[in-house]
């Protein structure tokens, strides 16, 4: 599916930022043990986010879930810029 689409599809509410979600960091955790992409996984703020945008999409990127490099700062979450 194209990111447009996906897009599209949670703004009708055919899709569940919720549950993508979900699937997404099950299945990176998963991954992650082999692998090691991600330090931290915020869990907690991805589902909240996601909550958000299931009730009320809104923007372009709308419910789309993406990783963030540690190295860019996020509010209220570690970043080790890959030093561990």
């Amino acid at each position: 599916m194209q990111i447009q689409e996906y897009i599209q599809k949670v703004k009708r509410k055919e899709i569940s930022p919720v549950k993508t979600t979900q699937s997404i960091l099950k299945e990176a955790k998963e991954l992650n043990k082999e692998y090691r992409y991600f330090n931290t996984f915020s869990e907690s703020l991805a589902l909240e986010l996601a909550e958000k945008q299931e009730t009320s999409p809104k923007g372009k990127l709308a419910g789309l879930p993406i990783s963030v490099k540690d190295c860019i700062c996020v509010k209220g979450i570690e970043s080790t810029a890959a030093n561990i």
